[in-house]
């Protein structure tokens, strides 16, 4: 789950520390990451199958 709603699944992977934090909504609103305080540079959107 998302460690900063709790609500929805994690699906973005932050670059370039690689770090599956935060769902798709929530990933547009942080400009760092929140467990390494690296500058999200880019996203992946991730699909767990």
């Amino acid at each position: 789950m998302c460690k900063v709603c709790c609500k929805s699944p994690i699906k973005d992977l932050f670059l370039p520390c690689g770090e599956l934090y935060a769902c798709s909504e929530c990933s547009k609103l942080l400009t760092h990451c929140p467990s390494c305080n690296t500058q999200i540079l880019a996203t992946v959107t991730t699909y767990f199958g």
